[in-house]
């Protein structure tokens, strides 16, 4: 990603599955990871990445875990 960044002087869009969220909210059926989600908010600062707003559906994953929890997450990004 570094090499792409210095490629590009104007705004550039990446679009894609993070697998990682930023705030408690964007996931349900699982312990909220702080130090996790601050080095992913860190990432998106040192690549200059701004989260547009999201319209869908409030979580974009689920999964059944093994011990019958539905996991959600909003992982996707635009």
């Amino acid at each position: 990603m570094e090499e792409l960044k210095g490629r590009f002087n104007n705004p550039w869009t990446l679009v894609g599955d993070f697998n990682d969220i930023l705030i408690p909210s964007e996931q349900g059926g699982e312990v909220f990871l702080q130090l996790r989600a601050t080095m992913f908010k860190e990432c998106l600062g040192v690549y200059d990445l701004v989260d547009l707003e999201f319209f869908r559906t409030k979580f974009t994953w689920k999964k059944w875990c093994t011990r019958g929890i539905l996991v959600t997450k909003r992982l996707d990004r635009e």
